[in-house]
């Protein structure tokens, strides 16, 4: 299997990215791995990106 391409989304935390991140993450056969980006990586919505497959970093990009 093809290594998957990664898709950085600011905000994963948040309502709309978080959204974004777990519909790429749902989709096993999409050939995409999320990087989760967010202020707060130790969050509780941190660690259930974490969980379904993120790889969750710390930016600040305010």
């Amino acid at each position: 299997m093809a290594e998957k391409r990664v898709i950085a989304v600011v905000g994963a935390t948040g309502s709309q990215g978080g959204g974004l991140a777990r519909a790429i993450l749902a989709d096993a056969g999409g050939g995409f791995a999320v990087r989760a980006l967010t202020r707060h990586p130790d969050s509780d919505t941190a660690r259930e990106l974490t969980a379904l497959g993120a790889e969750v970093v710390k930016a600040d990009i305010g």
